[in-house]
């Protein structure tokens, strides 16, 4: 059996790429580091001259087909979905949401960070990326992208979780991104909408420069497979 047959296509084409991507549904943002690879095989299609129904380059028919036979694989995943630190007494409970971007994509992470008395438990709560638009964007800007996403996905998070005390951290690796949000300078239209919104969402204390090295966003930012994640299992704050 041929691997196209494996995978239910005859033939790889910019449509048989978009119906594959939404092979993976979820919500919560778990798998987002995988879900992100097809969109880039897609958007590299677009980068060439065709139709929908045209049959893709060799090269990204085969990574295609690579990514839809590991799916599988995804059966192996263990995450917990019980918030434990939203319900029970605890030391301290905050939200940490983790930015960045690279050249493909940008993303955003929002974590729980819960103390006991004993142990310090954190756990993935929602995450997104994007990838990053064909008209190329410098890469402070699409850490920018990626902060006001962070900032609106912390938000979100916090109301639904009606903890109202609960604090909320915000992080990046961008030190042009941290002096945009804290400054007081006047910056290009871009920039500014985007720090606006930021801004009203959050303050500017909130936000931190963090090692780039040690950013959990740095994944779904960039993309991964699903043995990557795995073994990465960044769900738990590990960058991988």
């Amino acid at each position: 059996m041929s691997n196209l047959e494996l995978v239910g296509v005859e033939v790889v084409t910019r449509r048989t790429m978009l119906s594959l991507a939404q092979r993976v549904f979820d919500p919560i943002g778990f798998t987002c580091p995988i879900s992100l690879r097809p969109k880039l095989l897609l958007q590299k299609c677009w980068e060439v001259k065709g139709d929908c129904d045209q049959e893709v380059q060799e090269d990204v028919k085969n990574d295609s087909l690579l990514w839809i036979r590991e799916l599988p694989l995804l059966e192996e995943f263990r995450i917990p979905h019980w918030l434990k630190g939203i319900e029970e007494s605890v030391v301290n409970c905050s939200l940490h949401t983790f930015c960045d971007a690279s050249k493909a994509a940008y993303a955003a992470a929002v974590f729980v960070r819960t103390e006991y008395s004993n142990c310090v438990q954190v756990q993935l709560v929602q995450a997104r990326s994007r990838v990053s638009p064909l008209k190329q964007l410098t890469i402070p800007r699409l850490a920018l992208k990626a902060a006001m996403i962070g900032a609106r996905l912390a938000v979100s998070v916090k109301k639904e979780t009606e903890q109202g005390e609960l604090s909320l951290f915000f992080w990046s690796d961008s030190s042009t991104v941290i002096a945009w949000i804290q400054r007081e300078d006047s910056w290009g239209a871009f920039v500014w909408n985007r720090i606006q919104e930021i801004r009203s969402l959050t303050t500017k204390e909130a936000w931190c420069l963090m090692p780039a090295a040690m950013n959990p966003a740095d994944l779904p930012s960039r993309g991964c497979s699903v043995r990557q994640l795995l073994d990465f299992k960044w769900w738990e704050g590990s960058r991988g």
